[in-house]
């Protein structure tokens, strides 16, 4: 078993109503003797606002390990990974950068900070990484606030390139205790 723990720190700024900015960093010691070094920037603009918000968003994201995974058999096998050190994604350099636009639309009557919301969202996503592959990302989300103490939301996400296809559906309760 392989486990982690370490330090994340982030920064987020709106200086102006429409744009907005900032970024983690995140250091990672993992049980194996592996060390992690994880930077995520983003910028965004609003180009409209709620009830109908559609906002265009860039992305950088840069990790690097200390030592990357060791595989036994030469090229890679993919089949067969037992025996590979360090047997995650560790790469000592990789980066990915992506245009994103977001579309969300309130079905509620107030979507203030605070209030019982409801809304679903789109997100489209094009990245590229530091070997030129492109990667294409679909994205639903829905959000309904049941309560002032009870949230319901679900995603549903793809993930697509010629190097790594993903998909995934979650569901969420969320609870609040005053």
């Amino acid at each position: 078993d392989i486990y982690r723990f370490g330090i994340w720190a982030g920064a987020d700024a709106k200086p102006t109503r429409l744009w907005g900015f900032g970024g983690t960093y995140r250091f990672g010691a993992y049980s194996d003797n592996n060390n992690l070094n994880q930077f995520d920037l983003y910028s965004e603009v609003n180009l409209t606002f709620a009830p109908k918000e559609l906002k265009f968003i860039l992305k950088f994201l840069y990790m690097a390990y200390a030592q990357a995974s060791v595989f036994p058999t030469d090229p890679p096998d993919a089949n067969f990974l037992f025996g590979t050190i360090h047997p995650y994604f560790s790469p000592t350099s990789f980066a990915l950068t992506e245009a994103r636009i977001e579309w969300k639309h309130w079905l509620s009557r107030d979507y203030f900070a605070h209030a019982n919301q409801c809304w679903y969202g789109l997100q489209y996503g094009i990245a590229v990484d530091n070997q030129s592959y492109t990667y294409h990302n679909f994205r639903l989300l829905l959000h309904y606030d049941c309560c002032n103490w009870l949230t319901l939301t679900a995603d549903a996400a793809v993930y697509l390139s010629e190097v790594y296809n993903y998909a995934t559906a979650n569901a969420y309760l969320i609870v609040r205790f005053p």
